[in-house]
C-alpha cells in the first residue's frame, strides 16, 4: 500500500520549435530498499517529445507499507520483478505524480503535457495449453 512519496529532481528542455509528433514515455525503477518500516522505490520518468523537440525527466521516490519488505527487495535484486498487485499500485502512483509535475513543466516550456496514461493493470502472461496427448489406438 502506498503511504507517500516525493519528487527528488526535475529537468525539462525545449530543444527546438515545432509541432509535437509523438511522445515516448519511459518509467524506470532505479533502486528498491528498506528504510525503517517503509519500502522505498526510487524511480525515473522520462518523456521524449518527437521529433526531438523537447525532453523531460522526473525522479522521485514512492514509500510503501509492505509486510515482506526485505523479501520484495531480495526478489527485485534477483529478477527485477514485483508482486503484480504491488506493481499496479506503484506504477499508478508514479504515473500520477509524474503527470502532475510534468504538466507544470510542459506549461513552462509551452509544450504539450505528458499523456495521462490509463490505470496500469499487471497480469500474469497466459499459459500455453498442455500439448494434446495422442490416444493409443
Amino acid at each position: 500500500m502506498i503511504s507517500g512519496g516525493r519528487i527528488i529532481g526535475v529537468e525539462a528542455k525545449k530543444l527546438k520549435e515545432g509541432k509535437v509528433g509523438g511522445m515516448a514515455v519511459n518509467i524506470g525503477i532505479e533502486d528498491v530498499r528498506v528504510d525503517g518500516d517503509k519500502l522505498v522505490i526510487a524511480y525515473s520518468y522520462a518523456v521524449d517529445y518527437q521529433p526531438e523537440l523537447a525532453t523531460m525527466s522526473i525522479r522521485g521516490e514512492i514509500f510503501m507499507d509492505e509486510k515482506n519488505r526485505q523479501d520484495i527487495v531480495d526478489k527485485w535484486k534477483k529478477n527485477k520483478q514485483f508482486p503484480p498487485e504491488m506493481a499496479e499500485d506503484m506504477l499508478n502512483a508514479i504515473t500520477y505524480a509524474a503527470s502532475a509535475v510534468g504538466t507544470l513543466l510542459a506549461f513552462a516550456l509551452g509544450i504539450n503535457a505528458p499523456l495521462s496514461l490509463p490505470r496500469a493493470r499487471v497480469a500474469q502472461p497466459p499459459q500455453a495449453p498442455p500439448a494434446q496427448q495422442k490416444k493409443a489406438s
